[in-house]
């Protein structure tokens, strides 16, 4: 394989001269390629000595090409060449290649792919006689609705963003969807619809998104994407079931027959969705049951295989559409930049277009996931979390399991963990109060008996 056909000699004039003035030392460069995947423009971004060098991902973008040299002249990729090439080929789709330090000669670990799109053409569904009018007698066209819906097609088939304000009875949610269902069904990719409101997704689901199937000429999949504390945990549900204590006197007679009513429910239930309840259970009462990150026994659990949360990221996968809202979107994104982007631990899977609707919210939403933010409610859960001093919740949290766990199985015979844990109580009670105190304090003093609380942000 000849260079010139990955490289342009304008790139690899610079990639030289660089490798010079870095003494003949390995470099990594970042490779921009133009429209027919020749390198045309290289940024260096690291150097090292003559067997290594800092591999710089985080500066790499999508569809890019990791170069660096080997002053030895050898070409073939390193263990360490190999796992990086392959890092960034799955997570960005981009290639890696090795030069020597003339940039004479090339050695190809991962090719650039080309992930050309699939066009799209909605016109025939918007006209004044099209699929649209023929479905529904009662279709109105509007040059607006297929104004819109033409620039979001436009912006599909070039890959380029694109933002739509549009004013009430424009037809704006048909606009955009029949589009995006097209995009998604031709190019075999993931679309995530985001709303800000609930009454906008049960709009979708059960008013636009079925006028789609009937028009759309093709079969796709969609599911509303729901937050794991809507489903039944298994775990929780069979502590309970098998006399978990339960202080029942805290319960009124509303939440005491709502207990009562899950109990039978979770016998029966095949999703474990708390939607299915035939009434607005009690948060209070719900808790009881609900999944948990903060407890959840992951691979430990003995109902793994029965989650009802781990069948509904299942379903998620076999999903073209993905209905979910702007802040489970952003807690999505939020958990990807902490983790990386490919992790077995986001809400969402994998997806290749997202649509924000009712998006003037996003911009608040967005603040409050990527802000740090203190208050005395947020330091207040948090302790109760680990063990509960007062309230309802008293004498609860992952302490009392733990020591639970040790008294059950008798691996405390001396008494040493159970004199610890009493000690950890002590110093979290002490902890907590102190706390409460300070959150108080700067309450009184900067509310001047006005607000109820009080909360401290700051930018990621």
């Amino acid at each position: 394989m000849e260079i010139k056909e990955k490289i342009s000699f304008e790139a690899r004039e610079i990639i030289k001269n660089e490798i010079e003035q870095a003494g003949g030392n390995e470099v990594f460069f970042r490779g921009i390629p133009d429209e027919t995947g020749i390198v045309k423009e290289v940024v260096v971004l690291a150097r090292g000595n003559k067997t290594s060098v800092p591999a710089i991902l985080k500066a790499m973008k999508k569809g890019e090409v990791i170069i660096h040299n080997h002053p030895s002249g050898f070409l073939y990729p390193s263990d360490a060449d190999v796992e990086i090439a392959s890092i960034y080929s799955n997570r960005m789709a981009g290639a890696s290649y090795i030069v020597n330090n003339s940039v004479t000669e090339i050695y190809v670990i991962v090719e650039l792919f080309r992930d050309d799109n699939v066009k799209i053409d909605i016109t025939p569904y918007f006209e004044k006689t099209g699929l649209l009018s023929q479905v529904f007698q009662g279709f109105e066209y509007r040059d607006e609705q297929l104004h819109m819906a033409k620039h979001i097609e436009k912006g599909l088939n070039s890959e380029t963003k694109v933002i739509v304000e549009a004013g009430t009875g424009t037809g704006k949610t048909l606009a955009y969807l029949i589009p995006s269902i097209e995009w998604a069904i031709k190019n075999k990719k993931r679309v995530v619809i985001s709303t800000n409101t609930i009454n906008l997704q049960e709009q979708l689901l059960n008013k636009d998104i079925p006028i789609a199937k009937k028009v759309i000429q093709g079969d796709f999949r969609y599911i509303l994407v729901k937050g794991r504390g809507n489903y039944l945990c298994n775990r929780k549900y069979s502590n309970i079931s098998m006399g978990e204590n339960i202080n029942a006197q805290e319960f009124n007679d509303l939440q005491k027959i709502q207990f009562k009513e899950i109990i039978k429910w979770g016998q029966k239930t095949e999703k474990g969705d708390r939607a299915e309840l035939p009434f607005e259970v009690d948060t209070s009462v719900w808790e009881l049951f609900q999944s948990e990150t903060d407890i959840c026994a992951g691979n430990k659990c003995p109902y793994k295989g029965e989650c009802f949360f781990l069948k509904s990221r299942e379903e998620k996968k076999n999903a073209d559409i993905l209905i979910t809202n702007h802040h489970m979107y952003f807690s999505d994104l939020a958990i990807r930049k902490e983790i990386g982007f490919n992790t077995e631990y986001s809400i969402l899977p994998e997806y290749g277009m997202v649509v924000f609707d009712e998006a003037h919210n996003v911009e608040k939403v967005a603040r409050d996931y990527f802000s740090y933010e203190a208050s005395k409610y947020s330091f207040t859960k948090t302790m109760n979390q680990i063990f509960a001093v007062e309230g309802k919740k008293k004498n609860t949290g992952s302490l009392e399991i733990i020591q639970k766990y040790i008294k059950n199985h008798g691996i405390d015979h001396r008494g040493i963990l159970e004199k610890e844990i009493e000690e950890i109580k002590l110093k979290h009670k002490n902890l907590y109060l102190a706390g409460r105190e300070y959150f108080n304090h700067i309450i009184e003093v900067f509310s001047n008996g006005q607000m109820g609380t009080f909360t401290f942000r700051a930018k990621k």
